[in-house]
């Protein structure tokens, strides 16, 4: 028997060491105060959070998935892979082209991919993530499932709206300043709520970047209707809205008049 490279210590026989002994009648074997010891050791153990362990070995040792690639903030991709820099792509090696569409995101991001005009009446959004191993990007692109995944960008794309706003607005002001506790009440709303309507147009990915820094990045490209999106998110801002005590709403009334501003023209620039 070749011994676990994660066990320090060598395998040992089970040999008696004595003559054994057995247990008399009227007698508990093992002793109550073994028993003791032994269920509070155990309820100790049943502290620790759900999945820890005291002594855990690397995943690749237990058998484990590979660590999920590391998703990547919807945030201008130039800023991150310059295109100029991009060493290969999806299906480079059967002859074809860079996608348009990722082609022109790397460009000029979401809004320059909008203004395409190639997904009229739709909201276009791209989930993306990045690893040094193309088999993980790839697993990534497999299971990736829109309904599920949408709703973490939408609530994103929330966030970012009303941070933008704030931003243009009065210069250098957090947005949880200028909209008192809408924006947080807003911001925890927005990502519980479960948006639905988001389906899968494409993905892709490419490979780039410099020297040892450069790795793979995946791309998913998904549309939703304009006008089932635009309800959703209506309806988890008119529940903050509804939600604010009186009181409240006349101590911050100009933070809540600057949240009624956004919300008038939320789908401006969204």
């Amino acid at each position: 028997m070749t011994p676990s490279p994660w066990y320090d210590g060598a395998v040992k026989s089970a040999k008696p060491t004595g003559p054994a002994r057995s247990a008399k009648p009227g007698h508990f074997f093992p002793p109550l105060a073994v028993l003791t010891v032994l269920g509070f050791l155990f309820s100790c153990s049943s502290q620790l959070p759900y999945g820890a362990s005291q002594t855990a070995a690397p995943a690749a040792a237990r058998g484990d998935p590979e660590p999920p690639p590391e998703i990547a903030e919807p945030l201008p991709p130039q800023k991150t892979i310059p295109r100029p820099r991009i060493r290969n792509y999806k299906n480079r090696e059967y002859g074809a082209a860079l996608a348009p569409w990722i082609r022109t995101y790397l460009d000029r991001g979401i809004e320059g991919l909008e203004a395409l005009g190639a997904y009229q009446g739709s909201y276009l959004f791209v989930a993306q993530v990045h690893n040094a191993n193309r088999a993980v990007i790839n697993q990534w692109i497999r299971n990736f499932h829109a309904e599920q995944d949408f709703s973490r960008l939408a609530a994103e794309r929330i966030r970012a709206r009303l941070e933008r706003d704030a931003l243009e607005r009065d210069k250098g002001v957090k947005p949880d300043a200028f909209y008192g506790p809408l924006y947080e009440q807003t911001i925890k709303a927005a990502y519980r709520t479960v948006f639905w309507g988001a389906r899968k147009e494409d993905d892709t990915w490419i490979f780039g970047g410099e020297g040892e820094s450069a790795e793979y990045w995946g791309f998913i490209l998904l549309s939703v209707s304009r006008e089932e999106l635009e309800l959703q998110v209506n309806r988890v801002l008119n529940g903050v809205k509804n939600a604010v005590p009186d009181k409240d709403r006349q101590a911050g009334r100009e933070q809540a008049a600057a949240f009624n501003t956004v919300t008038g023209r939320f789908f401006e620039r969204f």
